[in-house]
């Protein structure tokens, strides 16, 4: 009973944990992919990096490093800002280098071009398309649903089996009771035979009648 319960919080946390992953790759892998593909048709216009610098973070894993780029750019006389030098550029990592690469690329007072959706031209970025890091979201969150499905599909077989053991054990139990139950007694009802009478109890037999004319047909014992 015991597997049963784990096998039944198993199945749960495997629904939990695909729906989690599942839902990261619908509402955020799939967007950054295909926003990525459809910025090499966006329109261009010029700017002008106004920030750049390597960010370190750390914490109980150790320290990560991302670049951090900022610039400016105008779309129909008015001035904006954007931050994104490429699809995915959001993954940090725990070596600097790729980081400093980055910043070096884009100093402050560079000149760029900067592409811009013309639906909502504050979604910009330096470098169009897709990258490796593009994907990463969409990766980390299909392989979470897998894992997860693997887990509520596994523990899910386990639950089946032990519902179906539970209830050939009940079943079993069940007949094994009836054929144990003594039976109270057996009369034998077949043409031509004759009920018996049980040891103990009162019975009666009716005779044809010895008595004179006017008994009424019968003597009971």
């Amino acid at each position: 009973m015991r597997n049963i319960f784990g096998a039944f919080f198993g199945f749960i946390f495997g629904l939990v944990f695909a729906a989690i992953g599942f839902c990261v790759v619908y509402f955020f892998g799939l967007p950054i992919v295909t926003q990525a593909k459809a910025s090499l048709e966006w329109p261009q216009v010029s700017g002008v990096i106004t920030s750049s610098k390597v960010q370190s973070r750390r914490d109980d894993d150790g320290t990560s490093y991302s670049s951090e780029v900022t610039y400016d750019y105008t779309v129909d006389g008015e001035k904006m800002s954007g931050e994104t030098v490429y699809f995915g550029d959001y993954v940090s990592s725990s070596s600097r280098s790729t980081a400093s690469k980055t910043v070096r690329k884009y100093p402050v007072g560079k000149e760029i071009q900067v592409y811009y959706s013309p639906e909502s031209p504050d979604e910009c970025v330096i470098e169009p398309g897709t990258t490796w890091s593009s994907y990463f979201v969409l990766i980390l969150g299909s392989i979470f649903g897998v894992v997860g499905l693997l887990v509520a599909l596994g523990t899910g077989f386990t639950l089946f089996g032990g519902g179906l053991a539970i209830a050939g054990g009940a079943a079993g139990m069940l007949a094994a009771k009836r054929r144990n139950t003594p039976q109270n007694f057996e009369m034998n009802n077949s043409p031509g035979s004759e009920m018996s009478p049980q040891v103990g109890s009162a019975s009666r037999y009716n005779h044809q009648s010895v008595d004179g004319d006017h008994d009424d047909g019968f003597d009971i014992s």
